[in-house]
């Protein structure tokens, strides 16, 4: 039996391409893109970076963390929690735990 939605094959004419012709340079990125940071926060970040360099992680363990960082300082910028979460752990505390919560509820992502 012989399909009747056989496949009518054409030529791409000479001359036509994809318009994206050029180049990647270096590795593609994977993943959003970086957010940008306040000043006080880009410093705590810089910090956390320094010592997850020393912590000892694999290279795509410590990538992993402070991408999450990086995406959590944003939030708490402007966010509405109580005390300094940076400084203190109850404050913390709570700030993480409604993280997690707006990343489930509004940003429809997993907490992990």
């Amino acid at each position: 039996m012989i399909s009747e939605n056989a496949s009518k094959r054409r030529r791409q004419q000479t001359g036509t391409a994809s318009e994206n012709t050029k180049p990647l340079v270096g590795p593609p990125r994977r993943g959003r893109a970086p957010a940008s940071l306040p000043a006080g926060l880009a410093a705590a970040h810089g910090t956390y970076t320094a010592a997850l360099a020393r912590a000892p992680l694999s290279a795509e363990t410590r990538r992993t963390y402070a991408s999450k960082v990086r995406a959590y300082l944003p939030w708490l910028d402007v966010a509405d929690v109580d005390g300094d979460p940076l400084t203190d752990a109850a404050a913390r505390d709570w700030a993480v735990r409604d993280y997690r919560t707006h990343l489930a509820a509004v940003l429809k992502r997993r907490p992990g």
